[in-house]
């Protein structure tokens, strides 16, 4: 900003100052703090490339293939950028690092900070971390979720993208005064897919090692190579498996398949006025817009819902009237082809032009536009109505995830109550992706549950 305002110009931010006196010194020390925090990362980086490098060539010289074991492909770029300073730092034969080796034998070669970085990445924590904080472009607080050990962690590329209870598996390093992830795993995990993940983990932890299945692990635990390795085998295992896995099916109230149509219908404009006194006088149908307004968009509802016993009605289409054009837009095929005919029947001025059909992505909110669209004030409305009957159904349905029981039931008990709030984790997390018209509000689930 400081190269296209001028330093005597009025501030942008609207304070009525000059610019020189009021955001220039701010975003100065903004970049320059910036600068600082860019030259401390590519340090602790150059650190990195530079000791996995020697403790590489250490290996080669004794006739060992670095990355002979590695107990993850490691052949694309993203994922060596973890499986390197993996093979380097925690690796090793038995339960001791290659790590310690390379110390006793070459540690008086090595400049200081290359140590004191060696000696680091022996007290790595190798986790399952989730994002509780978000500082974006600086860092973020995470908390590994086997060992229960916080840390905030100088992260800029990543604390830009993630979002709260997303779940990285990867290596944190205390590092002068602040941490460091060293290498992760290149996707981060839901919070559904992060307790998939960790429930195999701590099975399997308890098959081979012996660890408890209950309590907290302590940090040396899952310091032991063989329990890194095993984490690193099902975080890629499990990347395989959601990344394969079948999109859910979605249906509407009705239980129809849902597929968002728009159907059009043209018209004489002198027509115009005859079908807007109709779609007043139609049954179920609420007028949206201002009288005179254009187009003229209406809510098509009827009594009652077939899945909430407790809705006064069920809105199934919206209708916007142009001057020589009607727009229908609903959530099913069936819905769509009911109501064409219902149209065509009591308006015969109309004439078919043409339907577009769309299958929400995996992922995406059912009924939810398509990336960059805003829907219409009646679409918008129908995407409502089906969120907050869902919220307010939501504590008293028989859920699988409970084993049948409501999460109002389910918070009774103690593992009730933390399945419960699982649930709500992912929720919130998937929330967080959707534009703020289409949040039902995880808190206020909170708020009814009592927790």
């Amino acid at each position: 900003m400081a190269n296209t305002i001028g330093r005597n110009a009025p501030c942008p931010c609207g304070s009525g100052r000059k610019y020189k006196q009021c955001c220039a010194k701010r975003e100065q020390t903004a970049r320059a703090e910036d600068s600082v925090l860019q030259r401390r990362r590519d340090a602790s980086l150059d650190l990195e490339r530079r000791t996995v490098d020697l403790i590489f060539q250490w290996l080669a010289r004794s006739g060992v293939d670095p990355m002979e074991g590695c107990p993850i492909e490691a052949e694309e770029e993203d994922v060596f950028i973890l499986a390197a300073p993996f093979m380097a730092y925690d690796f090793g034969d038995g339960r001791r690092s290659w790590l310690g080796e390379f110390l006793d034998e070459c540690g008086s070669s090595l400049t200081s900070a290359e140590r004191r970085w060696l000696h680091a990445q022996g007290r790595v924590v190798v986790g399952l971390w989730e994002v509780l904080e978000l500082q974006p472009g600086r860092s973020m607080r995470v908390r590994d979720r086997f060992t229960g050990e916080e840390r905030v962690v100088f992260e800029r590329s990543a604390s830009r993208m993630l979002t709260p209870h997303a779940h990285l598996v990867g290596r944190v390093v205390d590092w002068e005064h602040e941490a460091l992830f060293c290498g992760t795993w290149p996707r981060a995990f839901s919070p559904r897919e992060a307790d998939q993940l960790h429930d195999i983990t701590r099975q399997n932890l308890a098959r081979m090692l012996r660890y408890p299945k209950k309590r907290t692990l302590r940090p040396d635990e899952m310091r032991d190579p063989r329990a890194a390795s095993l984490l690193l085998q099902l975080a890629e295992q499990a990347s395989e498996a959601f990344d394969s896995a079948p999109p859910p099916t979605l249906q509407n109230t009705d239980g129809e398949p849902f597929v968002l149509c728009r159907d059009r219908f043209g018209f004489e404009s002198l027509h115009r006025e005859t079908l807007l006194a109709g779609l007043v006088g139609m049954d179920g149908a609420e007028r949206e817009s201002e009288s005179g307004e254009l187009p003229a968009r209406f809510a098509l509802t009827r009594p009652g819902n077939a899945q909430h016993k407790d809705w006064d009605n069920t809105v199934i289409a919206g209708v916007e009237l142009h001057r020589a054009r009607l727009d229908v837009s609903t959530n099913s095929v069936e819905r769509a082809d009911s109501l064409r005919r219902r149209l065509e029947a009591q308006f015969p001025q109309l004439r078919f032009a043409g339907r577009s059909e769309e299958v929400p992505e995996p992922g995406d909110m059912p009924g939810g536009p398509r990336l960059g669209e805003v829907p219409g004030e009646a679409e918008q409305q129908a995407m409502r109505q089906v969120l907050e009957g869902h919220l307010r159904a939501w504590p008293d349905e028989p859920l699988p995830a409970l084993g049948g029981q409501s999460a109002r039931q389910a918070v009774k008990t103690a593992s009730g109550r933390e399945k419960v709030e699982r649930l709500l984790r992912d929720m919130a997390f998937n929330e967080q992706r959707m534009p703020e018209w289409q949040r039902m509000g995880v808190d206020r689930l909170r708020v009814a549950l009592g927790l």
